[in-house]
């Protein structure tokens, strides 16, 4: 599949803790490509800080290809349901389709982002977010999570970000 354009993307559903066996099944189908995003975290462990992996959407995988019959098919092989919209359709579309792509563009890997912090008004200044403005919810300092209202294209979402230093914007 060509990196530079994902093509037809849809959702598909597993049992959760199954994601990576999903992934490399549908991975070794011809002609798709088979992500489940997973965010990096840093936790608190034995007293350190550490960085690790963790699912960013439990049970879920995105598969990408150009031939909906090959997306299918690898689907069908990995035995996972594949959602589908009201009409019928499994073809990503609209801000799912966004989502889908921006997740692919970024390997499926959410980094840890860095905010700015202005008052309760912030901008992400590196990672997949950078740049979206967002207003701050609530700051964890003893977890070090930041939780931020994002408007991204007329769409409020909630996420908890980690970050390292929050600073005044001049």
């Amino acid at each position: 599949m060509d990196d530079s354009s994902i093509g037809l993307s849809c959702c598909a559903y597993c049992h959760t803790l199954r994601e990576q066996k999903v992934v490399e099944i549908i991975n070794s189908c011809e002609g798709v490509t088979a992500i489940s995003p997973e965010k990096l975290k840093k936790e608190r462990r034995q007293g350190k800080w550490e960085l690790c992996n963790k699912r960013l959407l439990p049970g879920y995988v995105f598969i990408y290809g150009n031939d909906g019959a090959r997306i299918i098919d690898a689907a069908k092989k990995a035995n996972v349901i594949v959602l589908r919209y009201g009409d019928g359709s499994w073809q990503l579309e609209g801000g799912d389709y966004e989502f889908a792509k921006w997740v692919f563009e970024h390997n499926g890997l959410i980094e840890i982002v860095k905010a700015v912090q202005s008052g309760d008004t912030i901008k992400i200044i590196d990672g997949p977010f950078a740049n979206i403005k967002g207003r701050v919810i609530q700051i964890d300092k003893r977890r070090q999570l930041i939780k931020v209202q994002l408007d991204i294209n007329d769409f409020q979402i909630w996420l908890s970000f980690d970050y390292f230093t929050v600073e005044n914007e001049e």
